[in-house]
């Protein structure tokens, strides 16, 4: 199953999309990874806008980029959410690890009810390189001398 999601990951990764916004005076190109790979302003835009408009537009532009790629990837991978929602939500004896993390993910403030099964398959999907990086960054974030709590909303 891994190696089937880790295909559709990076059929996705080779994929684009074009977001635009200002009548296309924005235009934002994303990849299925969620990667920006340009960003196209029109001149005739920067002649007249103000810093605050501009950084708004180009803000919007990637918003949509990125909810274009999210609905991309949910089509491409509906089948495995599907699966695995059931499975999750079924408790249809789901390997240990894996309910684990799904477990851990629920216990954080904010996370609505779906979002730790998805966090979960997104998680089961990513190469081994990015669980190590992962794991590192939340080991040095919760060991900094810095309150995390002005961080909170």
């Amino acid at each position: 199953m891994q190696e089937q999601l880790a295909a559709v990951q990076a059929q996705l990764a080779e994929e684009t999309t074009t977001a635009s916004v200002g009548g296309g005076a924005i235009k934002v190109i994303m990849t299925g990874d969620q990667h920006c790979k340009g960003v196209e302003i029109s001149a005739d835009l920067l002649k007249d806008a103000d810093p605050e408009m501009l950084q708004d537009l180009v803000l919007s532009a990637v918003q949509s980029g990125i909810r274009s790629i999210t609905q991309m990837a949910e089509e491409r991978m509906g089948h495995w959410l599907a699966v695995f929602r059931v499975s999750v939500f079924n408790d249809a004896g789901l390997p240990e690890p894996v309910q684990n993390l799904v477990n851990a993910f629920e216990r954080l403030p904010g996370i609505g009810p779906k979002r730790p099964s998805r966090l979960t398959f997104i998680y089961c999907a990513a190469p081994q390189e990015i669980s190590t990086q992962l794991a590192e960054a939340l080991t040095a974030f919760k060991n900094c001398d810095q309150p995390c709590a002005r961080f909170v909303l």
